[in-house]
C-alpha cells in the first residue's frame, strides 16, 4: 500500500493520507491464483477494510475503522486498543487461514526436499498398496519386453502396449502355417468370437475388423453420410479424440447437415437445446485419453437415447477398453470402437454395431472388409483371448506363503520364453473365453491399476508446480491409470526428454484431443499458464497398465525430481 502524505500548515496537525494505492498480487500458482475461493476472500477482506477506513468516513462522517491495517509512518508500538486499531473479524480469519496454508506449504516443501536429499539412498516415500496381496505387475511375466534388464520403464501404454507371449505365439504360428482356406478361416472366426466376448456384444451384433480404430470410424462416417440430409444435425463431443470428430465433420459438410459441438463441462447432462429431434448422430467418447477419466457410459447413453431416441450413438472406446469392460450388450449405443494394440493385442481395430445399425450402414455399399483378411492380426486377437484368460486366473487365491507379495514377484520377474517349436505349434489349443472369464480378468486389471495410480496421483497432486488435468466429481465414473500434468514453468518437451534420457518412456503433446486443451475447463485447471501454451504444447502424459509396478512409479518420481527447476 502506497501513500502520498502531506502536512497541514499547523505543525501539530496529523499527517493526512489523501491517496492510497493498493496492489493485490496473486502469484500464478494453483493455491493462490485469482478465482480460487480463499484468494478471493482475501481480496474481499482488503476491499472491505479500505471502505471502512477511508470511503465510508468521507461519505457518511462515520469513525474510521482501520481493521488490521497500520499507517506506514506510524510505529506499531504506539498503537493500542485506545487508538481504535482493532483487527476486524475478517482480518483475523484471514490471518488464521493463511497461517495454516503457509504451514501446509512449508510441510510439502520439506517432504520434497527430503526426497531430493534421500533419492540416492532410498526411493521416495510413497503409499504402499493394501494387503493381503498386491496385484501391480500382473501379466508382466508373459511380456518379453520386461525380460530385458535394460528395458526402460514404459509409461506410454496409451499409445500402444507391450505384447504378451500368447499374442506373439499365435501370430508366429499363423505366419508359419499359412493356409487361407483352412487356417485363415479358422483364425478369422475365432478372432471375431474372441472380440465378441471381450466387448460383451450380443450374438447378432456385427463385429467388423480394420487396420485401426481411426480407419473404422472414418469408414462408418462415410457410410452414414448417405443417410444424412440437409436439416439433420450431427453432434460431436469436445472430449473426443479427433478420430471420432473429423469424419463426422466431413460427413455433415458433404451432406449439408448441421454440426453441433457438445462442450466440455456438460458430460453428465447435455446443455439445453443441444439434443433435439433433428439430431441424427451423436459421437461421444467413453474416456479421455488425456484426463484418464471414464464416464458412466450406460447412464450417458440412456440420457441421449431419452432425448433423441432415433439418433445413432457412436462411442469411441479406445482409451477405456484396455482398463474397463465395454459391456456393449448392456447399453443402448449403436456403435463401439476399440484399438487392439492399446490392449496388449495386434495393431488392428474393431467396430461392433447392433444388427439394425449395421443393416442401415450397409445399404447398397461394398463390403466392410474388402479383399483378403489380415489372418496374422486375427491370430493375434485369438492370443489376446488367451492372455485375458491368464489374467483371470490371477483372481484365484495366491499360493501358500506368498501373501502380501507383488504378483510380478510371485510369477517371476521375467517371462519364460518359449522355444521356436512351441511358437509355431499348429495344434495348440486356443482358449474360448466366457463372459465370467472376461469380467474376472478386468477385475484383476482394475485392482492392479488402482495400486499403481494411488501413489502417482498422490505425488503429482501434492506438487506445488504441477497442474493435474482431471475433473473428478460426477463425471469421473472410473479413474484410469492415465495421468497428464502441466508444469507451471517447464515445457512438456523438456520433461519428456529428461525422462527418456533417464530410462523412462512417457509422452508430451495434445494427443489428438485439441478441443480439450482449448476448453475453458482445462484452462481453469492450469491457472497462470498461458492458453496459447496449452494449445501448442499440451501436457506430459504418464499412461500405465496393469503390468507396470509400484517400483517403476518410484523410479519415475526419482527421475522427475532430478530435473532442474522441477
Amino acid at each position: 500500500m502506497l501513500s502520498h502524505p502531506y502536512h497541514a500548515e499547523d505543525d501539530d496537525a496529523s499527517t493526512i493520507y489523501p491517496v492510497y494505492l493498493l496492489e493485490i498480487n496473486a502469484p500464478p500458482s494453483q493455491d493462490t491464483a485469482t478465482g480460487l475461493p480463499h484468494a478471493e476472500e482475501v481480496h474481499d477482506a482488503v476491499l472491505r477494510d479500505l471502505l471502512t477506513l477511508l470511503v465510508l468516513p468521507a461519505v457518511t462522517g462515520s469513525a474510521p475503522q482501520p481493521g488490521g491495517w497500520i499507517p506506514c509512518d506510524t510505529a506499531p508500538s504506539r498503537l493500542t486498543n485506545a487508538d481504535g486499531v482493532v483487527p476486524s473479524k475478517a482480518a483475523l480469519l484471514n490471518r488464521m487461514r493463511w497461517a495454516l496454508t503457509e504451514r501446509r506449504r512449508r510441510r510439502e516443501d520439506e517432504i520434497i526436499l527430503a526426497q531430493l536429499t534421500e533419492e540416492d539412498a532410498s526411493p521416495p516415500s510413497l503409499p504402499e498398496a493394501p494387503p493381503p496381496r498386491r496385484r501391480a505387475g500382473v501379466g508382466r511375466a508373459h511380456c518379453p519386453y520386461f525380460a530385458q534388464p535394460s528395458s526402460p520403464v514404459f509409461f506410454e501404454n496409451a499409445g500402444g502396449t507391450q505384447v504378451p507371449l500368447p499374442v506373439t505365439r499365435a501370430t508366429v504360428s499363423s505366419l508359419c502355417h499359412r493356409h487361407r482356406a483352412n487356417e485363415g478361416r479358422r483364425w478369422n472366426y475365432v478372432a471375431r468370437e474372441t472380440l465378441r466376448r471381450l466387448l460383451a456384444a450380443p450374438d447378432d451384433a456385427a463385429v467388423i475388423l480394420g487396420p485401426n480404430a481411426s480407419r473404422l470410424l472414418a469408414d462408418l462416417a462415410a457410410r452414414w453420410e448417405h443417410l444424412l440430409s440437409p436439416g439433420d444435425v450431427v453432434v460431436v463431443a469436445d472430449w473426443n479424440h479427433v478420430a471420432n470428430v473429423t469424419p463426422w465433420e466431413r460427413a455433415a459438410q458433404n451432406a449439408g447437415a448441421t454440426l453441433r459441438r457438445w462442450p466440455m463441462g456438460y458430460q453428465t447432462d447435455p446443455p439445453p437445446g443441444l439434443l433435439d429431434r433433428a439430431v441424427s448422430v451423436v459421437a461421444v467418447g467413453h474416456a479421455s485419453n488425456v484426463e484418464g477419466e471414464a464416464c458412466d457410459l450406460p447412464a450417458l447413453v440412456r440420457t441421449i437415447r431419452k432425448l433423441v431416441p432415433h439418433a445413432a450413438i457412436v462411442v469411441d472406446g479406445v482409451a477405456a477398453f484396455p482398463h474397463i469392460p465395454a459391456r456393449f450388450g448392456e447399453m443402448e449405443a449403436d456403435w463401439y470402437v476399440a484399438a487392439l494394440h492399446k490392449a496388449c493385442g495386434p495393431v488392428a481395430g474393431v467396430l461392433v454395431g447392433t444388427r439394425n445399425a449395421a443393416a442401415k450402414a450397409a445399404g447398397n455399399s461394398q463390403a466392410w472388409e474388402p479383399g483378403t483378411d489380415n489372418f496374422e492380426a486375427c491370430a493375434g486377437i485369438v492370443g489376446m483371448g488367451e492372455y485375458f484368460s491368464l489374467l483371470a486366473e490371477e483372481e484365484a487365491p495366491p499360493p501358500a506363503g506368498t501373501e502380501g507379495q507383488d504378483t510380478a514377484q510371485v510369477n517371476g520377474a521375467s517371462p519364460c520364453l518359449l522355444s521356436f517349436e512351441d511358437l509355431i505349434d499348429p495344434e495348440a489349443q486356443h482358449v474360448q473365453l466366457s463372459p465370467d472369464t472376461v469380467e474376472m480378468a478386468y477385475r484383476v486389471v482394475r485392482e492392479a491399476e488402482r495400486e499403481l495410480l494411488a501413489p502417482l496421483l498422490n505425488y503429482v497432486r501434492g506438487h506445488p508446480r504441477l497442474h493435474v488435468l482431471e475433473r473428478g466429481g460426477g463425471w469421473c465414473h472410473v479413474r484410469l491409470p492415465i495421468v497428464s500434468v502441466v508444469h507451471s514453468i517447464l515445457a512438456a518437451e523438456e520433461i519428456v526428454g529428461h525422462c527418456r534420457r533417464h530410462g523412462v518412456v512417457c509422452r508430451g503433446g495434445t494427443f489428438l484431443s485439441p478441443r480439450l486443451f482449448e476448453s475453458k475447463l482445462v484452462q481453469d485447471l492450469c491457472p497462470g499458464v498461458w492458453p496459447e501454451r496449452l494449445r501448442e504444447e499440451g501436457a506430459v502424459r504418464f499412461s500405465l497398465l496393469h503390468y507396470n509396478t509400484v517400483e517403476e512409479v518410484r523410479r519415475l518420481v526419482q527421475v522427475l525430481e532430478k530435473i532442474e527447476g522441477w
